[in-house]
């Protein structure tokens, strides 16, 4: 027999609610941009150039820690003449062994690979 809850149970803290407000104003926003670049709001942006080029922009990553903290470990990059803020690889890496999905395992190894020769030149 399924026990109702009651209405305390239902109703979040007022952190909790402003946590997840300031989450869906997020992602609001980015649906707006995306839109307003042309680009499927439901799939994650993807641009590129030539062969290898190409990367997403994703708007939430698993296992990571706080966007604050991860945002002032991240480089900054220029990209079409814009400075933009992307992830070292090692938090890209860490993100996808905790996402823990099949189609991940091959990118965590070639990061991995990748982190080991920048480190040796």
């Amino acid at each position: 027999m399924m026990q109702r809850m009651s209405r305390e149970d239902e109703d979040l803290n007022d952190a909790e609610r402003a946590e997840v407000e300031q989450e869906l104003a997020l992602r609001a926003r980015a649906a707006t941009i995306a839109r307003d670049l042309g680009l499927d709001p439901h799939e994650p942006p993807m641009l590129g150039g030539g062969l290898g080029d190409r990367f997403d922009v994703v708007t939430t990553m698993s296992g990571l820690s706080s966007f604050d903290s991860e945002y002032r470990s991240a480089r900054t990059e220029e990209l079409f003449g814009v400075a933009v803020k992307v992830l070292p690889l090692d938090r890209i890496a860490a993100s996808k062994r905790a996402a823990a999905r099949p189609k991940d395992a091959l990118a965590v190894k070639l990061i991995e690979d990748t982190i080991a020769i920048v480190k040796r030149v």
